[in-house]
Order: structure tokens, then C-alpha cells, then sequence
């Protein structure tokens, strides 16, 4: 997924530093190496327990602020021992029936009760800010369920940071084991233990972001098991350099790059103080033939032409750049991680700005360029730059599906039901007019291909199941006889291969461009301490015949490849070749 400049300057710097226990050396991070294994062993331990140990006091417990809490007490412990002392603790109180151990300490599993239990079903996953994604509580009586499947659930799970084992059930009899105020002194005291660190964004606060984002995605990220990492080098390293990080646009940058590793083209880091994004220049650029261009020019009091080559950014050679800060942003395929970054570099805080130089034939010029449009009006003027629909004089009509709304597409059908042939750009994202398809179709959609994973063991995707559907669209009364053709690229993510696997499955057109990006499934989110979120991928998604999708994406029956001097031209070859097509049908 990384280009390969990427890996010879990561692996360079890094040969001297790294070894087989440790990502960096003791002399360069502030953390010992007892106070990391201590901070990995509980960070692996914090996932296994919150999201999946049944118990009516963890419901009230803020987890967030646990983390912060229980680092500032672990960090003292001088060997295992004193460290499951300090879990214990923890723990006691919130998830009485966890066991911590010394290695492989044999013990009795004594979780086999017939009695009505509770235990956690997550649909998705539930988080502070999710929408569409659960995780209940629930009680064996209440749902209709295999109790097979949760006979003798006990579960252990030996550390891979130390040699502490730990034992808990993911069923049990619902009770509450402990006082209400004595729970209620266990929240104010992580309340108030917590508060400056949040405030401060102190270390311990930078590596609980680590811990509570990496937990998120061991557990729940629905491709995890496509993804070819080592997952506890990769929360190891995360750690470190939050550890070490200076200030918040280090620490941003840290974060990124660890959730890069998860190949989701919907993964989004950000501050709510959004102090590093959201404000664009007057441009865009596009690779063609090998070299990146100015493909857009949104204002004309720049110096700027469509098609002028970028040769450096920031007095550094483009495609150097563009290696370099790809490591910052999460994508299914090389493709779509190549244009993601474009647009990317581009995007800035407000007023900042940064230098490129251009080659227009064969003269060069160097220029500084300002990020004054916010990101709204950016995507706005851009999307306005090509029509909502347009007819062509040999009676072929295009529509543009990033634009055209429902009402508007109505209003078109006696002309569209009349034409030679329709051309239909999603080279962007639909605007909620999946419709349309009702058109082409001639029967029921059935196809199932969105999952919701059903998760109630950890660490088994094999026993947990999926609750599966689909769009269910029926056929309009009017059909469209006439040949469509759908105009996609690698940048078209999410809906927009929605849109495109019906047309796939069912035939309802041809599909000319580039391969989409393999980013599919509705978005989840997490509200980091209301300082930080993200969005990532929460729904897994295959092709309607049951197939891969996530990094694959939807191939066009015809690919096509823009040419430089067509572009100049103001020629859209995606445009010539469907016409072509269609005139020869």
C-alpha cells in the first residue's frame, strides 16, 4: 500500500534504532522499558475487559478516562507481580471476576451456569458518537440465541508484552457485586485524577489515545482480517512516539500514521479545533501521464493554467512529497491513496500557504500559494464545474450523479427513455439518488452484500455472525431501454460502489474508467475526550456475488486513461470513449 520510497527511508533511518523487543531504544523515549511493557500489557488487557466482560458496574464507568487514570498507577510497577497487584485494583471493582496470573497458571473454569446471564452483543460497535451500531447488555432470555455458543466461555488470554495471563468470562449471572458509592468514589476519583491531564493533553492523555483508537480497530475494524500487520508492533510504536511527541500537530501526525496501517479510505483524524485542515487554494491536481498537473483553477487572480506540471512542493520534488506524506493517510488501494493524498498536501489550516513550482512548456516559475477557501464551498465549486445534466446533439444524454437530485432525474426520464444512449458520471459521490437504478432494473433487488457483524467473542470472527442486507430496490413502473454507460475512477469510494455493484451485478450498463477505491461500508465514528475524532469504515461490505470487495473495488468493464493534451484541450476522454460506444450500439 506504500509507495516504495516510503519503506527505503523508513527501514534507513530506522536500522540502527530498531530491535526484536523494542521499537526504539532506551535513550530515546521517556519511557523505561519496565514502564512499557507495563503500558502494553494493560493496553491489550483495557480492550479484552471493556468490550467484552459482562457486567452492569462497567456500564457507568467512563473508559476513557480510565485509561489516563490507570497508567498514572501502572507505570510504577517494578516486575509482573506488582503489576497484576495494580490491575487487580483496577479492576476489582468495575470487573470482579477477572483473574490476573503469572504465566500459565492452571485454573478451573468455573463459568458453566444454566442460570439467565448477561453477556455483550455488538452490532458493529457502539461509540460515543456512532450512529447505526450497537453494543447491549443483554440477557439469555431476552433474544432469540444458540446457547450452545456460549457454553463454558470462559476466556484466557496470555499477554504478548509479559508474562501475565489473564482469565475472564464474556457471560455471567446479572448482580451487582459492589456498593453504589463505592462505585460512585471509583468515578470521582478517575474524574478528578483525569481532568488536568485532558486539559493539558499530557502524555498520558496522547497515549490513551493510542490505546483506546488501536483497541477500536484489534476488535472491531471489519476488515481486521484482511490486514497484513503486526498489531502489537504497531500500538508499540504508537505509543513511543506519543510518548515523545512535542505538541499537538506531532501528535496528529503520529496518530495518522498509525491508522494509515488500516488500509480504510474512510478513516479521518482530526482536532475539533481542526487547527491543520480545512481550508483550500484555488486549485487541484491530477496525475496524468506520470506528472502531476494543475487540473482545476477555481479563481483567476493566480498565476496558475490548467495543465502547468508541479515539479516541487514546498522546495521538495512533487513526487518525493507525495511519498512522504501518503504515510499520513489511510487508503484501500495504491490508486485511491495516491489521489487522497493529492487533494490532501492541498488542504491546510486558514491563510497558511506553501510554494510550488510549475513547468509551462518549457519556462519554470516559482509561486506561493494561500489556502483561503474553506472545505465546503472548495467541494461545492468544484463539483459546479461540470453540468447537473446536458444533452448531446446525437441525442445521447449525460447526468451528472454527484449532482442531479431525484426531481430533477423525474423530470428528464421522457427524454432519457427517448435517447440513444445515457452517460452517467460518478466519478464522485451520488447525491442520494440510488433511484435512478429503480429505473433499469426489470425485478426485485434481493441481494444481501452489507454486513453488520454480530460480535460477541473476541478474537473468533470464524463463530461470530453477520446480519446481512441489501438496497431492496423494486422496479420502476417506466424503464429505461436505452444503453447506459457509468463513468467511475479510483476516487469514487463508499456509495459510489454501492451504486456501482448493482450495475455490476445486475448489467445494468457498461462501466468505463478506472478501478473504484475498495472502500465500501457505512461509516463509524469516536469522540476522543472531545478534543480529537475519527471516522473509520463500520460496516463490511463484499461484491452482490459474495466476493471481496474491500481493497479490490469494482473494475470497469472498459478502462481509460486520461491524455495530457486532451485534458489541456478541455477534452474529458471518459466522455469521448462513452459516446463512442453508444454510437456504435
Amino acid at each position: 500500500m506504500r509507495f516504495l520510497l516510503i519503506i527505503v527511508v523508513f527501514f534507513v533511518q530506522n536500522l540502527s534504532t530498531y530491535n526484536n523487543t523494542s521499537y526504539c531504544t532506551r535513550k530515546e523515549t521517556s519511557l523505561s522499558d519496565r514502564e512499557l511493557t507495563n503500558i502494553l500489557t494493560f493496553a491489550e488487557i483495557y480492550g479484552y475487559i471493556r468490550y467484552f466482560y459482562p457486567s452492569e458496574e462497567a456500564k457507568v464507568i467512563d473508559w476513557d478516562k480510565f485509561v489516563i487514570y490507570s497508567l498514572k498507577k501502572i507505570y510504577s510497577c517494578k516486575d509482573d507481580n506488582q503489576l497484576i497487584n495494580t490491575l487487580d485494583s483496577l479492576y476489582n471493582k468495575i470487573t470482579p471476576n477477572v483473574l490476573f496470573l503469572k504465566g500459565n497458571t492452571p485454573i478451573e473454569n468455573t463459568n458453566k451456569t444454566n442460570k439467565t446471564f448477561i453477556y455483550w452483543h455488538h452490532w458493529g460497535v457502539e461509540t460515543n458518537c456512532s450512529k447505526g451500531y450497537k453494543s447491549r447488555l443483554v440477557s439469555s432470555d431476552s433474544i432469540i440465541l444458540d446457547q450452545a455458543l456460549l457454553k463454558d466461555t470462559t476466556i484466557r488470554i496470555t499477554s504478548t508484552f509479559s508474562s501475565i495471563s489473564f482469565i475472564f468470562p464474556i457471560k455471567s449471572i446479572s448482580s451487582n457485586t459492589h456498593k453504589t458509592n463505592e462505585i460512585s468514589e471509583f468515578i470521582n476519583n478517575i474524574n478528578s485524577s483525569t481532568k488536568e491531564d485532558i486539559q493539558n493533553c499530557t502524555k498520558e492523555f496522547k497515549i490513551a489515545c493510542s490505546i483506546i483508537t488501536w483497541n477500536i480497530f484489534k476488535h472491531f475494524a471489519p476488515y481486521r482480517d484482511l490486514l497484513n500487520i503486526n498489531w502489537s508492533k504497531e500500538l508499540e510504536k504508537s505509543i513511543l512516539k506519543n510518548a515523545e511527541s512535542k505538541n499537538s500537530h506531532e501528535f496528529l501526525l503520529n496518530m495518522r500514521e498509525m491508522m494509515a496501517k488500516f488500509n480504510d479510505g474512510h478513516i479521518i483524524f482530526n482536532s475539533f479545533e481542526n487547527n491543520d485542515r480545512g481550508y483550500f487554494p484555488a486549485i487541484e491536481f491530477e496525475k496524468i501521464e506520470d506528472k502531476i498537473i494543475i487540473s482545476n483553477v477555481l479563481k483567476s487572480d493566480i498565476d496558475v493554467k490548467i495543465g502547468d506540471e508541479v515539479l516541487k512542493f514546498n522546495n521538495q520534488p512533487i513526487i518525493e512529497y507525495i511519498n512522504e506524506q501518503s504515510r499520513y493517510i489511510s487508503a484501500a488501494t495504491p490508486q485511491n491513496l495516491e489521489k487522497r493524498t493529492l487533494k490532501k498536501i492541498l488542504e491546510g489550516g486558514e491563510n497558511t500557504s506553501f510554494t510550488i513550482q510549475l513547468k509551462r512548456k518549457s519556462a519554470l516559475k516559482d509561486l506561493q500559494i494561500e489556502r483561503k477557501i474553506n472545505a465546503k464551498l472548495y467541494e461545492e465549486t468544484i463539483k459546479s464545474s461540470k453540468p447537473i445534466f446536458k444533452e448531446f446533439s446525437n441525442n445521447i444524454w449525460y447526468i451528472n450523479l454527484s449532482r442531479i437530485n431525484n426531481t430533477q432525474i423525474d423530470s428528464l426520464i421522457p427524454d432519457l427513455i427517448q435517447s440513444k444512449g445515457i452517460i452517467c458520471d460518478l466519478r464522485g459521490y451520488p447525491n442520494q439518488n440510488k433511484e435512478f437504478l429503480s429505473y433499469l432494473i426489470t425485478d426485485i433487488d434481493t441481494a444481501k452484500w452489507i454486513g453488520i457483524e454480530n460480535i460477541i467473542f473476541p478474537n473468533n470472527t470464524t463463530r461470530n455472525q453477520y446480519s446481512l442486507i441489501g438496497w431492496a430496490l423494486k422496479p420502476n413502473s417506466i424503464h429505461i431501454k436505452s444503453p447506459v454507460i457509468f463513468l467511475t475512477n479510483s476516487n469514487a469510494i463508499s456509495f459510489s460502489e454501492s451504486y456501482l455493484s448493482l450495475v455490476k451485478h445486475y448489467k445494468l450498463g457498461k462501466i468505463i474508467g478506472e478501478t473504484t477505491g475498495g472502500t465500501n461500508g457505512d461509516i463509524n465514528c469516536y469522540n476522543l475526550f472531545n478534543k480529537y475524532y475519527f471516522y473509520f469504515t463500520g460496516a463490511r461490505v463484499l461484491k452482490l456475488n459474495g466476493k471481496q470487495h474491500h481493497g479490490i473495488g469494482i473494475e470497469p468493464d472498459i478502462e481509460v486513461q486520461k491524455k495530457l493534451n486532451n485534458f489541456i484541450k478541455g477534452d474529458d476522454d471518459y466522455i469521448i470513449k462513452a459516446i463512442e460506444l453508444l454510437e456504435h450500439q
